[in-house]
């Protein structure tokens, strides 16, 4: 039972907890008095009852507003939505005229029919999912879109950067002209070297297909880590053929491997998490998911290791020792004592600590371990002990 207001300059309505005339409450009386003597109420314009969708229409909510002109995009009950021009949303409006008035509906349309130009061959053969361009009115600019959905005939059309769709007076495939032909069906593999893009303004992208999702591959660049489909795929006609893996090369889970996707890549350490049709599939070291690569080889870059000191033929410990440690000659010598011995090597805990640990040096005796004598006996002390 509460009115829902739209302000004058705006485009929605709202409740509002108080609504009143024009002119306060006690006026209330004076204002309908004066409406009943003084307006000149108009009957709706002959045209109201049959506007439809897609008609170009002027509109305005107050005889004190200017007219805006727009275009239909559906009627709800006996109230067109209008979509102003250059907007992307539609409302319904008070007051809503064909263009260039009810008066002139006979005149506009003898023009209409006469400048009507016919219906391109590629009207009401859109599918989602075709590349086209739109305008409301052959004033704007042409922007470019994707059909979302048909609505009957109508394409539905989200623009580029935009998250929702909207109806069109103007809809062609892109570039103008006839739709073109679907591609054939695509015969990219996993493993393929392909390029691929997301319209036909940007610069081709070069990577690898690691999967295919329902009949779109999935692409992983050159670089990244992670695939991605993408709006146009081709095979890469420059690309090289990957080198094949060579005989003595078989990986299995766990293998250290170093990987890359092209020449011009370092190479990256990782380990197989699993086998996919053949070609491991790799997580990078600090990676928590693994892929595909161009290039694995087995062993890890920098992986040689330092081989160990020789075992001191002179030194043999057992628990309890008591050793000097260091793990490289710029260290100062820590005095610590065998905790117990692990592969033929020394544990030691240094002395205030409660771990032991292996180390790089290990020496029998204590630095500075040498047992000060006991003082001489008093001369003037003549007792022993038990005395």
């Amino acid at each position: 039972d509460k009115p829902v207001v739209k302000l004058d300059g705006q485009t929605r309505g709202f409740v509002w907890t108080f609504v009143e005339p024009t002119g306060g409450s006690d006026d209330k009386a004076k204002a309908e008095a004066k409406a009943e003597a003084k307006v000149d109420v108009r009957p709706a314009p002959p045209s109201s009852g049959k506007i439809a969708a897609g008609d170009k229409v002027r509109v305005r909510d107050s005889e004190k507003e200017d007219w805006k002109s727009g275009t239909v995009t559906e009627v709800r009950g006996s109230k067109p939505v209008v979509k102003l021009d250059g907007q992307t949303r539609g409302f319904t409006w008070t007051f809503v005229e064909l263009a260039g008035g009810a008066d002139d509906k006979g005149k506009a349309e003898a023009k209409e029919k006469a400048e009507m130009k016919p219906t391109p061959p590629s009207a009401g053969k859109f599918a989602a999912g075709d590349k086209v361009r739109v305008r409301d009115n052959e004033k704007e600019d042409w922007k470019a879109g994707t059909v979302t959905e048909m609505r009957g005939d109508v394409p539905v059309v989200k623009l580029d950067g935009q998250t929702r769709g909207f109806t069109w007076a103007l809809v062609e495939a892109e570039g103008g002209g006839e739709q073109k032909p679907a591609p054939p069906p695509s015969k990219i593999a996993v493993g393929d070297r392909v390029r691929v893009r997301d319209s036909e303004k940007e610069d081709w992208k070069h990577g690898v297909v690691t999967d295919i999702k329902g009949d779109k591959p999935a692409v992983k660049l050159d670089g990244q880590t992670r695939a991605f489909t993408w709006g146009i795929c081709e095979l890469d006609a420059d690309a090289k053929p990957a080198s094949p893996a060579p005989p003595s090369c078989k990986f299995s889970v766990g293998d250290l491997v170093k990987v890359r996707d092209n020449e011009k890549e370092d190479w990256k350490n990782g380990t197989v998490m699993e086998i996919r049709n053949n070609a491991p599939v790799v997580r990078l070291e600090g990676q928590t998911r693994g892929f595909s690569w161009q290039f694995v080889e087995a062993g890890c870059m920098d992986e040689k290791p330092k081989p160990a000191p020789p075992p001191s033929k002179s030194c043999k410990y057992a628990v309890g020792d008591k050793v000097r440690v260091r793990d490289n000659d710029k260290e100062d010598w820590k005095n610590g004592t065998v905790m117990e011995i692990r592969n033929n090597a020394p544990v030691v805990r240094l002395e205030g600590q409660t771990r032991g640990f292996s180390w790089q040096f290990v020496e029998a005796g204590c630095m500075d371990e040498k047992p000060k004598p006991a003082p001489p006996p008093s001369k003037s002390c003549k007792y022993a002990v038990g005395d």
